[in-house]
C-alpha cells in the first residue's frame, strides 16, 4: 500500500490491510468508507497527520497543543511558609520574558477540598495590571466576585507522580523511603490527589507500577513491588573503599587515580542518561493535563567534569604536584561539565514546558556520609582521613546539587538529609494540593519553537512565589506529536476518555503466532464525539482517530510499532446503521517473536484534540506441540452488523454472541459448549457442537448464543479433537445487561 493515505471501501469485517512499516495486520470493524494511513516515520520522529485537522480546544489548565493562551500555576507562601489564599487578580503580575502580559483570568485551585474557585478576570471586570509594587486598592465591595465550582475530578488540575530511582538507592535508604512512605499511607483518610508509581530499573528503563489512582491498595502494592527489586547496593561506597585500598600502597597510587578516572567517566554517563530519562518522562507527562507534581526519589547524580572519586584519590605528599594538577584537568570536581548541564537545562525547560513541579527526595542521612570514615577506621588511619576530610565531604554533598537545582527552577522543593520523610511526603502533597492559575495571552509569533521565561509576582510583601519557570512554545504539531509519544511512553498518566484493550493469540497459515490486539473507546463518556438527539438517536460527527501501538520488550526495548489514521466519515443519515456498531473498535493483528511484552495503545481524536491511552501485558508462547489452539475469541453482532470483537466481558440480552476458536496441526476439532449460571452450578443453555472447518491449513469455527437473561453467566466451551490429549476448555465470565454499551 503506498504510504499516502488511501480511502478503502471496506465490504467485510475481515477484510485485511497489510501496514508496510509493521509485521501485522489490521481488521477494521466499520462498514462504511475507512481511511488508512501508512506512517513511516520512527517512534520519536514526525507523525503523518491529516491535512488539516480541527483546532484543539483549550482545555488544558497548561500549554495546550496550541499555546494561544498560557496557563500558569503559582503557589504563593508567608514567611511561614502557609499557603495565602486571599490573593485577587489584582495582586498579581505575570511576566514572559521580562515583557509585562495582560491577566486574563484568575482560578484558585484546592485539590484536596476538590473546589475551584473562580476569582474574576481583567476582561469581565475591565481592571488593568499596574505596577508591581502597586498595593490593592480596590474596595472589597466592588471587586470582582469570586465563584466557586466543583471540580469533576481533581485528576483534571493535578497529581502527584513518583520516579524512585531504583539503581540509585542501597538497601537501607531505600527502606527508609518506603517505611516512610507506607505510613503516610496508613494515616491517610481517602485519596483526593490521584497518584501513579513509576520505577527506573537497573536496565535503565521507566517501569510503570501504578497509573494514576486514587485508590490506596495499589500504591501499597508498589511498595511492595518496590521493595522486593533487587538493590545493587552503594556502589560508589563500595569503590570508595577499593580506591583506598589501592592508595595504601605506593605502587598502587597511579591505578587508583586510573580507577578514579574510569569511575567519574561511568557517573557521568549515569548522569547524562538519568537527565535524558527524566527529560523524556516530563515529556510523556505534557500528554496529561494539570499541574504534575514529580516526585524524584533519588540519592543524587553529579553536574561536575570530576567528583568525589577525584577528590579522593587527589593530592598527595609523596606524588609530584604535576600529577595532581593533570588529574585537575582532566577531571576537575569544581567546574561544571557542559554536557551534564546542557541535559540539566533541557530536563528543566522539558518539565516547565509540560506543567511539572519537580520535588526531589533524598532518602540518605547525612550522618550516614559522615560516618564512612568509621567504618574503614580500623584498616587505615589514612583511609579515615581522606574520608573525614572537609573537601570529601563536600564532593559528596555537591552530588545533591542537581536535586536543589530541579526543585528550584521548576516550583518545586527539595528534601535533601531529612529525617522526618513522612513529614516531607505530606509537605510535598499539601503543597501541591493548591496554586492558583492564571491566564494570559502568548504574545505573538506562536509557534516559534523558542523557550520563553515565566515570571510571577505579586504586590503584597512578605509573601514568596513559586512558578513554572516557562515554556518551549513548540509549532502545533511537533507539541501534538509529543504528546502522542509521551502518551506511548506513560499511558497510565493519560487522562482522555478510557480505552479498553484485549490481546487475543490467533495462528497464521504458517502456523506464526498472531497477537490480536482489539481495542474499544469507552461511548458513555461526556468527551466522546458522539451526540444523542431529542429522540435519543446516537449521532456521530465527522471524525479523525488515528491509532498508535508499541510493543515493548521485557528489556525495555522497542520491538515494533504502529501508527495508522483511522478516518470515519459519518453523517446523520448513517445514523440508523451506526447504532448497530457503535463505540468504534479496531483490531489490529501483530506478528511477535517468544516473549514478554507490554502493549502500549493510544487512541489519537484529532478532532476534539484528546488522547485515550491504555497499557496492557501479553506473553507470546514458543510454539513447541504440532497441535496448538487459538484463544476464545468472543465477538457481537444485531444480525445486520459484521461480527465485532468484545473487548470487555459485557453484552446485552438481545446481541447475538459469537464464540469463536481456531486450531492450528488438528485433524477433525469440533467446539463445543454450554452456558452455567454465575455460580457455575446450573446449566442455562448447552450450545450444540460444530466441527471446525480447515481454511488455509487452520481449522475454524463458531458458536452461536443469543437470549441469555440478564446478570452473570459463566460460558464455558471446550475443543476436542480425535487423537487423545489434543482438547483445550475455556471459561469466561460474562456481564449480561440490556442497555449497557458493547466494548
Amino acid at each position: 500500500m503506498s504510504p499516502q493515505t488511501e480511502l478503502m471501501k471496506l465490504r467485510l469485517y475481515d477484510a485485511e490491510i497489510l501496514d508496510k512499516r509493521t509485521h501485522g495486520t489490521c481488521r477494521l470493524v466499520i462498514l462504511l468508507v475507512i481511511g488508512i494511513t501508512a506512517a513511516g516515520s520512527p517512534l520519536a520522529s514526525t507523525m503523518e497527520r491529516g491535512s488539516s485537522p480541527s483546532p484543539f480546544p483549550q482545555q488544558r489548565p497548561a500549554f495546550g497543543a496550541m499555546v494561544s493562551q498560557v496557563q500558569v500555576d503559582a503557589i504563593v507562601t508567608n514567611r511561614s511558609g502557609e499557603f495565602v489564599h486571599d490573593l485577587t487578580a489584582a495582586n498579581f503580575m505575570i511576566y514572559e520574558d521580562n515583557e509585562p502580559q495582560q491577566i486574563l483570568d484568575l482560578q484558585l485551585i484546592d485539590l484536596a477540598a476538590g473546589s475551584v474557585v473562580d476569582l474574576g478576570n481583567f476582561e469581565r471586570t475591565g481592571q488593568t495590571s499596574g505596577p508591581t509594587n502597586a498595593p490593592d486598592n480596590r474596595d472589597e465591595a466592588t471587586a470582582a466576585p469570586a465563584t466557586t465550582a466543583m471540580a469533576d475530578s481533581a485528576t483534571n488540575y493535578g497529581a502527584l507522580v513518583f520516579l524512585i530511582d531504583g539503581s540509585s538507592l542501597d538497601l537501607k535508604t531505600k527502606s527508609r523511603f518506603l517505611v516512610a512512605w507506607e505510613e503516610l499511607l496508613e494515616t491517610t483518610e481517602g485519596l483526593r490527589i490521584p497518584r501513579a508509581v513509576y520505577l527506573a530499573n537497573n536496565f535503565g528503563t521507566l517501569e510503570e507500577l501504578v497509573p494514576l489512582t486514587l485508590e490506596t491498595d495499589p500504591l501499597f502494592e508498589a511498595i511492595e513491588a518496590v521493595r522486593a527489586t533487587p538493590t545493587p547496593g552503594n556502589s560508589m561506597k563500595s569503590n570508595f573503599y577499593e580506591l583506598l585500598d589501592d592508595m595504601n600502597f605506593p605502587q598502587g597510587i597511579d591505578a587508583a587515580r586510573a580507577k578514579a578516572r574510569a569511575f567519574e567517566y561511568e557517573e557521568a554517563q549515569r548522569s547524562l542518561a538519568s537527565f535524558a530519562l527524566l527529560t523524556q518522562f516530563c515529556d510523556a507527562l505534557s500528554s496529561r493535563s494539570g499541574r504534575t507534581a514529580l516526585i524524584w526519589v533519588t540519592t543524587g547524580i553529579k553536574i561536575t567534569v570530576g567528583g568525589p572519586y577525584t577528590v579522593l584519590t587527589g593530592e598527595d605528599p609523596a606524588s609530584p604536584a604535576a600529577i595532581w594538577e593533570r588529574q585537575q584537568q582532566l577531571f576537575d570536581p569544581y567546574t561544571p561539565d557542559s554536557r551534564i548541564t546542557a541535559r540539566q537545562r533541557q530536563l528543566h525547560e522539558a518539565a516547565n514546558s509540560a506543567n511539572v513541579s519537580i520535588y526531589t527526595v533524598d532518602p540518605t542521612l547525612r550522618g550516614d556520609l559522615r560516618s564512612m570514615d568509621v567504618d574503614v577506621a580500623t584498616r587505615s588511619a589514612g583511609d579515615a582521613r581522606r574520608l573525614s576530610s572537609i573537601e570529601f565531604q563536600s564532593s559528596l554533598d555537591s552530588l545533591r546539587d542537581s536535586l536543589k537545582d530541579a526543585a528550584t527552577a521548576t516550583g518545586g522543593e527539595s528534601f535533601v538529609y531529612w529525617t522526618d520523610l513522612g513529614a516531607a511526603l505530606a509537605t510535598i502533597e499539601r503543597d501541591s494540593s493548591r496554586f492558583y492559575l492564571l491566564t494570559y495571552a502568548a504574545p505573538p509569533p506562536e509557534g516559534d519553537g523558542q523557550y520563553h521565561n515565566i515570571r510571577v509576582e505579586v504586590n503584597r510583601p512578605g509573601l514568596t512565589v513559586r512558578e513554572r519557570g516557562g515554556y518551549i512554545d513548540l509549532p502545533l504539531n511537533e507539541r501534538r506529536d509529543r504528546e502522542v509519544i509521551g502518551a506511548l511512553t506513560l499511558p497510565g498518566a493519560v487522562t482522555g476518555p478510557p480505552v479498553f484493550a484485549r490481546a487475543l493469540h490467533r495462528w497464521s497459515s504458517d502456523g506464526e503466532s498472531i497477537v490480536q490486539l482489539a481495542m474499544a473507546i469507552d461511548p458513555t463518556t461526556d468527551r466522546t464525539t458522539s451526540k444523542v438527539t431529542t429522540d435519543d438517536t446516537r449521532l456521530v460527527e465527522p471524525s479523525s482517530l488515528v491509532f498508535h501501538a508499541v510493543a515493548i520488550a521485557d528489556n525495555g526495548r522497542t520491538v515494533d510499532e504502529v501508527h495508522q489514521g483511522v478516518r470515519s466519515l459519518f453523517g446523520p443519515a448513517d445514523s440508523e446503521n451506526l447504532a448497530a456498531i457503535w463505540p468504534f473498535r479496531y483490531v489490529y493483528d501483530w506478528t511477535l517473536p517468544s516473549g514478554t511484552y507490554a502493549l502500549r495503545v493510544v487512541i489519537e481524536n484529532e478532532d476534539t484534540g484528546e488522547l485515550s491511552a491504555t497499557q496492557i501485558k501479553v506473553e507470546v508462547p514458543s510454539i513447541n506441540d504440532e497441535w496448538h489452539a487459538s484463544d476464545l475469541i468472543l465477538a457481537t453482532t444485531n444480525g445486520s452488523a459484521p461480527p465485532l470483537p468484545l473487548v470487555v466481558d459485557e453484552a446485552s440480552e438481545d446481541t447475538q454472541l459469537i464464540v469463536y476458536v481456531e486450531v492450528a496441526g488438528g485433524d477433525e476439532p469440533i467446539l463445543s459448549g454450554s452456558v452455567f449460571s454465575a455460580d457455575g452450578v446450573t446449566l442455562l443453555a448447552p450450545l450444540p457442537p460444530v466441527s471446525l472447518q480447515k481454511q488455509a491449513g487452520i481449522h475454524r469455527g463458531a458458536l452461536r448464543l443469543k437470549g441469555m437473561p440478564p446478570g452473570e453467566i459463566i460460558l464455558q466451551a471446550a475443543i476436542t479433537d480425535v487423537v487423545p490429549g489434543r482438547s483445550k476448555i475455556f471459561r469466561r465470565t460474562l456481564k449480561i445487561a440490556g442497555t449497557i454499551p458493547q466494548l
